[in-house]
This record gives structure tokens, sequence and C-alpha cells, in this order.
């Protein structure tokens, strides 16, 4: 029987995926609630300490102490946790891209401003509005746009990096303890499903596809795939280097099972099995076939 991959029992899944937490959810086990947790965080002491020393400043200089300052520092800091769920998505799928490390760091720069435009742009229509109801107009410009805009990047370029390199040390340590998860020494990984353990035959495993937060783990002699909370990147790190192998950002193949590579024009290519199932792979992993 010949099947294009990963269609029979995509809409169940993706339901499935979107009931068990979907964009709250990670594929490699971190939800986004801890994150927004540690985010919030860490900006309410900087907050916190930055609003308390204009007010020990006004003390010193003025004798008066200003509430705006809080408004002002209130207003980014709920700009950028309003904003963090944006940063851990794209991060996400940055991560599953499989471009090359200069590209990546491109695509992050071209975010982090994206990211300082849109917590300026937030972070004004807060404060125009607290300010609107104070009675106070709000100038974020000051007379000097460019500059202001340059100030506010300073700060939202080494927030967007800090809040990335939250979730890829989250990750690094995920990945580890992973590491650590018991296997059959006889040929069998673990997979978690509905908070039991599985144990099943790598030489059984035809291949893995990816699926929003889970994978499709199709395996020989089983009619439906098991549905595993992993990201394909990570599950494979499991298996031997030298029979599964990734051919799509999507696909990872078990080469015992190999049969035919068709080639198109375009570079793409499409992979049959013995079984007769047929896996459309990427022109990018062409090498990873020596095709």
């Amino acid at each position: 029987m010949t099947q294009t991959v990963a269609d029979k029992g995509r809409t169940v899944m993706k339901m499935a995926s979107r009931l068990s937490g979907g964009w709250l959810a990670d594929t490699h086990g971190l939800r986004l609630t801890p994150l927004l947790i540690m985010v919030g965080a860490v900006t309410s002491v900087v907050v916190a300490t930055s609003i308390t020393s204009e007010w020990i400043d006004g003390l010193l200089r003025t004798g008066d102490v200003s509430l705006w300052p809080a408004v002002n520092g209130i207003s980014s800091a709920a700009a950028i946790v309003v904003l963090c769920p944006l940063i851990f998505r794209f991060y996400r799928r940055s991560a599953r891209s499989a471009l090359p490390w200069n590209r990546l760091v491109a695509l992050h720069v071209l975010a982090a401003c994206v990211f300082c435009l849109l917590h300026v742009g937030i972070m004004v229509a807060l404060r125009k509005l607290i300010y609107s109801a104070g009675g106070t107009a709000y100038d974020f410009s000051t007379g000097n746009l460019p500059l202001q805009l340059i100030y506010e990047a300073r700060k939202d370029v080494l927030t967007y990096a800090v809040i990335v390199g939250m979730v890829w040390i989250s990750d690094r340590l995920i990945a580890a303890n992973r590491k650590d998860t018991p296997s059959d020494p006889t040929g069998h990984i673990s997979i978690k499903i509905d908070n039991r353990v599985h144990y099943v035959a790598q030489n059984q495993i035809l291949w893995i596809s990816a699926a929003g937060n889970y994978i499709e783990l199709f395996v020989s002699g089983r009619e439906t795939p098991w549905l595993v909370r992993d990201s394909l990147g990570a599950f494979q790190s499991r298996l031997p280097a030298g029979t599964f192998t990734r051919i799509h950002r999507s696909h990872t193949i078990n080469r015992l099972f190999l049969s035919d590579v068709a080639l198109a024009p375009s570079g793409d290519f499409t992979v049959t099995l013995k079984t007769g199932h047929q896996i459309r792979g990427s022109r990018r992993f062409r090498k990873n076939l020596n095709v």
C-alpha cells in the first residue's frame, strides 16, 4: 500500500496538540507558563530597582516623589510579558528550521528589531492611555524620535537575548535529563505516553514525522503511529545516527527500510520504503542520503 506520509490521522493529532496545551507548550517539554513567570520575576526586579532609584533621586533633588516613573516602568514590563509568547514560538520555529548558524543569527537580529518596535508600540500606547487618564500628555520622542528609539533598542535587544537565552538553557537542561531516560540495551527506545513508559524496538521503527508539539512514530506492524510529545531532533538524537536519517525538516527515516529514492527536477526527492510508504524529502537534506 502506498501512502503519502503523515496525512493519516493528522487532523486528530493536531486537535490533540491544541487540547493538550498547544502554543502553551513546546516540543521539548518546556511550558510557556514557567517561562512567563521567570521573565516576569526578572523584569519586576529590574523595574522595581529603576523606579525606586528615580524616587530616591527625586527626593534628594526636589524632596518630591512622582508616580509617573512607576507608570513608565510597569508599562514597559507589561509589554515585555505580552510579547514573550511570540518570542517563545519564534524561537521554537527557528530552532526546527535547520538553517545554518549565520542565517539563524541574522534571523534573530531581525526578530530582535521587530521585538523592539512592538515593545515600544505597546509601551507607548499604555503610557498615553494612563497619562491621558491622569490629565497629562505623554511624549515618547521628546523631540528626537530616532535617538529615543536607539535608546530603547539597546535595552530591548538585550531583553530579547535574555529571553531566548532562558529558553536555550532550558532546552539544554531538558535534553541532558532525557539522555538519562532508561532505554532497553537490547535495541529498544523508551517513549512516554499517558504517564506510561513503552519500549519500542528501534529496528521496527519505519519513520518519524513532526506533528506540531508531537512526533508521530510509525512502527512496522502497527496501523496508526504512536503520538509522542517530543521534538523530531531531540528524539532522533536518542537513535543510532547511522540508521536513522533526516530527509526533511519534518521527517526522519530508518535506512533499514529504504527501498528507492526518486529525484525531482527541483532537487527535492521522494523516498519509498520497503513497506510501500512514500515520504517526501527536501533538497536541503539530500546529502544525508548521498544522492
